[in-house]
């Protein structure tokens, strides 16, 4: 059984809670809360006995108690927490983006410790739904992947409105689809007055062997306008839709017509979760998680300098340099 410390959950606590709940082969046995009334609340549904304020304060006095800990916190930079999670050789769960600086010390090697940076859009059910079929064949190479985002606001703070946390996670799901970097980068931002808030960002990405894809994210209060989600993708053998609508969206194959439920609400967690521990218990090799959060990282700055000048950025070497 994996000894778990959760932390950072924010608002989320409640629903995070129902699937902390049910996992297998995990045990929640510590918790990190600032707010004492959630940290109370949480602590009480999940039955934790421990609970501290901050992670040093659990690193301090609880280091043993637990195997891995689960950072539920929106925040690119990590630095500290990275850094005892990786002296005491625990496991880290933490989600995506993380600052190309955090990325590349966790770039090498710390150990017996598994590190798992997870991405919340590509976990969505529709989007592993995609993946599924591209993995199986069904739908040959890649050609042509459209992703339009309204309201582009997934887990981001709501006073942080830059154009990086705009698209990075359509950014992600872009590449992992592709499972490459992009060799081209171009991209237009509509912006207010400030030059380093973006409404919106129309992006144009092309990868080797002729693939391309196009983003198209628009950042707007809820109040405006419902949020709403799509990914199109033509493929060489097939081709796939999805989206975040509230009902059911039909998958058509050979087997005939069956139904898969988008609206989840945060059983999307459950799976990141499980993957995480699963590894962990079976002793399997993850996901190069830390590597495609650097390429995210790095196909987001191309784009800024792309919108920012008005040219398009060619991958020189690993680094993005002006066409």
């Amino acid at each position: 059984m994996i000894r778990l410390a959760i932390g950072d959950v924010g608002s989320a606590g409640a629903d995070l809670a129902l699937v902390l709940r049910d996992l297998r082969s995990a045990q929640v046995v510590a918790l990190v809360e600032a707010d004492q009334d959630r940290k109370s609340e949480i602590a009480d549904q999940l039955d934790i006995g421990v609970a501290a304020g901050d992670w040093n304060q659990l690193f301090e006095s609880h280091a043993d108690e637990f195997d891995a800990v689960v950072s539920f916190s929106q925040s690119m930079i990590f630095g500290e927490f990275i850094e005892r999670a990786v002296e005491r050789d625990k496991h880290m769960l933490v989600n995506g983006p993380i600052d190309p600086k955090t990325a590349a010390a966790l770039a090498k090697p710390t150990g017996t410790n598994y590190i798992m940076v997870t991405w919340p859009l590509r976990m969505m059910p529709y989007q592993q739904a995609v993946r599924q079929s591209l993995d199986a064949g069904q739908l040959g190479l890649p050609g042509l992947v459209r992703v339009h985002h309204w309201n582009s606001t997934l887990g981001q703070p709501a006073d942080d409105d830059s154009l990086t946390r705009l698209v990075v996670h359509e950014v992600d799901v872009v590449c992992w689809l592709f499972d490459a970097w992009p060799a081209l980068v171009y991209a237009t931002a509509m912006r207010t007055g400030d030059l380093n808030t973006s409404q919106g960002v129309q992006i144009h990405l092309g990868f080797p062997g002729g693939g391309m894809a196009l983003i198209d994210c628009v950042n707007r209060p809820t109040s405006e306008s419902p949020p709403y989600f799509s990914l199109s993708m033509i493929g060489s053998q097939g081709a796939a839709y999805a989206d975040d609508h509230h009902n059911i969206n039909l998958l058509l194959n050979e087997q005939g017509v069956s139904g898969l439920a988008v609206d989840q609400g945060r059983l999307h967690c459950r799976t990141q979760l499980e993957d995480f521990v699963s590894a962990i218990s079976d002793g399997r090799k993850m996901e190069d998680s830390v590597s495609d959060s650097r390429r995210a990282m790095a196909v987001v700055a191309a784009i800024e300098a792309a919108a920012s000048s008005g040219g398009a950025y060619r991958l020189q070497g690993g680094d993005y340099e002006p066409c």
